[in-house]
C-alpha cells in the first residue's frame, strides 16, 4: 500500500528511511522510539488532505474492496489517487461467512459507505475474488439465499465489477487487515440494509436506461413475472388461495403493484 501511495505523497522515502533499515539483512530488529516516530509519521501521511485527491464529480470511480478473515477494506480512487478509505471489523456471524459471501459483502459495505460519491454513477468495482463477476451476471433467483439480500442492496448501484489480481490490489487488502476492533452494532447495521431496500423500492429509486431495459428485458422472458403482469391488469381476486401459486407470494403487496405500457 505504501508504494502505491508513495507517488502522491511527499517525502514518503524521507519518512519511511528508519523502517526500511529494519529490513535490511544482518540487521537486528529492535524497534526504538525513532521507528515509532517514523511509523506514526507514516500514518499520518497517508491520510493527509495532501496525500488524498479532491473528488470529482466529472470523473470516473472505481472502488477497490476486499475482505480478510475477519475485516472489510475498501477505497475510493480516481485518476489512479485516493479519494477516500474506509475499513471495518465483521461481526460474529460475518466471519462465519463462506468467502464469496465476504467479498460481496466488501462490495455492499464499499457501495453504502461511499454512498454520496457513487449513487447515480456507473461505477468500476475492482475485485480480487473472480467468482463475483459471474455472480453478478446471473440471474438473482439463482443466487444462494444470502447472496440474494446483498445483490438486492447493490440493485441501487449501476456496477461494472472487474477482477483484479490479489497483489495489485494493494490499498483494499492493506485495509482489510488492518481495521480498527470496533464492531457496528448488529441493529444498526439491520437499519441501514432495511433503509436502502426501502429507498430501492420506492417510486423514487433512480435505475438507469440501461438497468430498466434489462429489468424489462427479464421481465419479458420470465414466465413467472408474465404471469405476475397478466394477474395486476386483469385484477386481484378477494382471496389469495384464488391466485396463481406461482404469484401468491405477491398477494400481500398487490396494492402497490402496477404495470406501464401494452
Amino acid at each position: 500500500m505504501v508504494n502505491f501511495i508513495a507517488k502522491f505523497a511527499p517525502n514518503i522515502s524521507d519518512v519511511t528511511a528508519p523502517l526500511r533499515e529494519l529490513v535490511k539483512k544482518n540487521v537486528a530488529f529492535h524497534w526504538l522510539e525513532t521507528h515509532e516516530k517514523a511509523f506514526r509519521d507514516l500514518q499520518h501521511l497517508l491520510t493527509d488532505p495532501a496525500t488524498l485527491r479532491y473528488y470529482d464529480v466529472a470523473k470516473p470511480v472505481t472502488l477497490q474492496v476486499d475482505a480478510s478473515q475477519n475485516g472489510l477494506g475498501a477505497a475510493l480512487i480516481q485518476n489512479q489517487g485516493p479519494v477516500a478509505y474506509a475499513w471495518k471489523a465483521m461481526n460474529d456471524t460475518q466471519r462465519r461467512y463462506a468467502q464469496i459471501e465476504k467479498e460481496l459483502l466488501a462490495v455492499v459495505f464499499a457501495c453504502t459507505r461511499f454512498h454520496q460519491y457513487v449513487y447515480g454513477k456507473t461505477i468500476t468495482v475492482e475485485s480480487d475474488h473472480k467468482p463475483l463477476e459471474a455472480i453478478l451476471k446471473k440471474p438473482l433467483s439463482q443466487a444462494p439465499s444470502r447472496l440474494q439480500k446483498m445483490l438486492m442492496q447493490l440493485q441501487a448501484y449501476d456496477i461494472n465489477l472487474v477482477y483484479k489480481k490479489g497483489s495489485e490490489m494493494y490499498i483494499a487488502d492493506a485495509l482489510s487487515r488492518a481495521f480498527p476492533p470496533e464492531i457496528i452494532p448488529e441493529q444498526f447495521e439491520e437499519d441501514i440494509a432495511s433503509e436502502r431496500f426501502i429507498h430501492l423500492m420506492s417510486s423514487e429509486s433512480y435505475v438507469t436506461d440501461r438497468k430498466l431495459q434489462a429489468i424489462k428485458d427479464e421481465i419479458h422472458t420470465n414466465e413467472t413475472m408474465q404471469v405476475l403482469v397478466k394477474q395486476i391488469q386483469d385484477g386481484w381476486p378477494d382471496h389469495k388461495i384464488l391466485v396463481p401459486s406461482e404469484v401468491q407470494p405477491y398477494y400481500p403487496y398487490r396494492q402497490e403493484l402496477t404495470t406501464e405500457g401494452p
